[in-house]
């Protein structure tokens, strides 16, 4: 059990799927009951949530680990889908 929600950026990675169309994405109000219309919406909003996120958390998670680790540390995206 969390104790916070799950972010589907990093839900992404490890693979678990979290379908919009039956899980509501957190920032709108909704149930898993759906008209078509807020269904349609959520996966339009989890699909630019999901490109958005891993663009901005991808790239300074990859910096920071290379300053520690080194230029030759592998990207993190890489490393979740191994």
């Amino acid at each position: 059990m969390l104790s916070v929600p799950l972010v589907r950026t990093y839900v992404n990675f490890v693979g678990i799927p979290m379908l919009p169309s039956i899980y509501p994405t957190l920032i709108m109000d909704a149930s898993n009951q759906m008209t078509f219309i807020q269904r349609f919406s959520h996966f339009l909003v989890e699909t630019l949530l999901t490109s958005l996120g891993s663009y901005f958390q991808i790239r300074p998670i990859n910096q920071i680990m290379r300053e520690k680790f080194g230029d030759d540390f592998p990207c993190v995206a890489d490393l979740a889908t191994e």
